[in-house]
C-alpha cells in the first residue's frame, strides 16, 4: 500500500512538473486535450454526449417554432 501511495505521489510531482515546464501554446492545447477527454466509463461518456446532442437539437427546434411563429404573426425576428 505505501509503495502505491508513493508511486502515485511521485506520478502527481512529475506531471506538475511536465505541465509547468510547457510553452503557453503547449499548455492551452494540453487543457483543451482534458477538457474532451473526460475520465469515466465509455458508456457515462457516450450517454453525456447524446444528451447534450439531444438538448442541442431540443434548442434548435424551439427556435425554429419561436422563428415560424414570428413571421407568421408579422413581428420583427430580431427584436
Amino acid at each position: 500500500m505505501d509503495y502505491k501511495l508513493h508511486h502515485s505521489q511521485k506520478e502527481v510531482a512529475a506531471r506538475k512538473r511536465r505541465i509547468g515546464l510547457m510553452r503557453v501554446d503547449q499548455r492551452r492545447a494540453h487543457e483543451q486535450w482534458q477538457r474532451t477527454h473526460k475520465p469515466g466509463p465509455a458508456k457515462a461518456r457516450a450517454a453525456e454526449r447524446e444528451r447534450r446532442r439531444q438538448d442541442r437539437d431540443a434548442r434548435a427546434s424551439i427556435l425554429r417554432a419561436q422563428l415560424e411563429i414570428a413571421i407568421r404573426e408579422g413581428r420583427g425576428v430580431f427584436g
